[in-house]
């Protein structure tokens, strides 16, 4: 059985630490995060082409304890919808048709 004391476990990291250089390696620009992102899930024409998203997810306001789904849809160029059921307050939705909110 080997017994990894503190003083093994940060001797192992100073090992390591001084194999990698991370005082020499900048950190990537924004801008070259961006480019791979985009590029890893198919380039700006793939991005173009969604015209409409559905998001489903839970709202909380913790303070006061309360929980509840929501659903929102948007659509190009610009429509939208959300809804969702609060305990204890009811339905509540909004949306927009691209002439009236």
């Amino acid at each position: 059985m080997h017994v990894v004391t503190r003083s093994t476990a940060a001797a192992a990291l100073l090992s390591l630490a001084s194999q990698w250089s991370f005082a020499q390696q900048a950190a990537p620009k924004a801008e070259e995060i961006f480019a791979r992102h985009v590029s890893a899930i198919g380039g700006k024409e793939a991005i173009l082409k969604v015209t409409s998203i559905k998001t489903i997810g839970t709202m909380q306001i913790v303070s006061m304890g309360l929980s509840a789904p929501v659903e929102t849809i948007e659509a190009a160029p610009n429509r939208m919808s959300s809804k969702m059921t609060l305990p204890g307050v009811g339905y509540v939705a909004s949306g927009y048709d691209g002439k009236t909110a």
